[in-house]
């Protein structure tokens, strides 16, 4: 990834063949970045915290199992 490379709060990466939301950016100084549009260059990123769409939404999957 290119230090000059923009990573927006609330955007969405595709990692591979998943989309994936970005919450939160940990930033090299400690600090964190998690109101929606933030952006941080990834020459500053130290840890991103990311989400699949369908998590956190309100809605349960009561199919999940086998049965």
């Amino acid at each position: 990834m290119p230090g000059d490379y923009e990573f927006v709060i609330g955007a969405e990466e595709r990692v591979g063949n998943k989309r994936l939301f970005i919450n939160k950016i940990k930033v090299r100084d400690g600090a964190f970045r998690s109101r929606k549009g933030d952006v941080v260059l990834a020459k500053y990123v130290k840890r991103i915290f990311a989400r699949k769409k369908w998590e956190g939404s309100g809605q349960r999957e009561f199919r999940r199992g086998p049965w």
